[in-house]
């Protein structure tokens, strides 16, 4: 079961944002982080509601990626984002 999380916020919406100049925004701001798993996730933009699909390797990472629900034009965000668990081996190497 995958959980979907929803963040809403009341705010003035630009009605000249389209969901490219919206998508383009989010993008660049994903790209201009310094973590390779942000550029990797999916962005989908439907009149203001942004959806970010993907895998990060962190909580922190994930973080960052929502944080993206604060750029003009953002109505709502959805989020699929999944954090990839690094489980420890008997030999005690970490595997992704």
């Amino acid at each position: 079961m995958q959980l979907i999380n929803r963040v809403r916020r009341e705010r003035p919406v630009k009605l000249a944002d389209s969901n490219a100049k919206i998508r383009q925004r989010v993008s660049c701001f994903l790209r201009s982080r310094h973590f390779a798993t942000l550029r990797n996730i999916e962005i989908q933009v439907d009149r203001g509601e942004v959806t970010l699909t993907g895998s990060v390797q962190s909580y922190y990472e994930k973080q960052i990626a929502l944080t993206s629900q604060s750029m003009a034009g953002v109505v709502s965000l959805v989020d699929k984002i999944v954090v990839q668990q690094k489980t420890e081996r008997r030999d005690g190497v970490l595997q992704a």
